[in-house]
């Protein structure tokens, strides 16, 4: 699955023109970090990740609510 950086952003911060400082705060706020993640990559792979989690979740929500369950 691909994000592209705009959706990314706009999920974790509601804009898609976030700033690299903006999405490591939302990082660190959602996972309850204490420190900014170093280097640049790694706060990246979490943004995806962070973007997919919440994906599946809404995906996840949708298809219960379709099938009852």
């Amino acid at each position: 699955v691909d994000y592209a950086p705009r959706e990314v952003k706009r999920l974790l911060t509601g804009s898609g023109k976030a700033s690299k400082e903006q999405v490591q705060y939302a990082i660190r706020n959602e996972l309850g970090l204490d420190h900014v993640l170093e280097p640049n990559d790694v706060a990246d792979a979490f943004a995806v990740a962070l973007c997919h989690y919440h994906s599946c979740r809404v995906v996840n929500l949708a298809e219960s609510k379709r099938t009852g369950g």
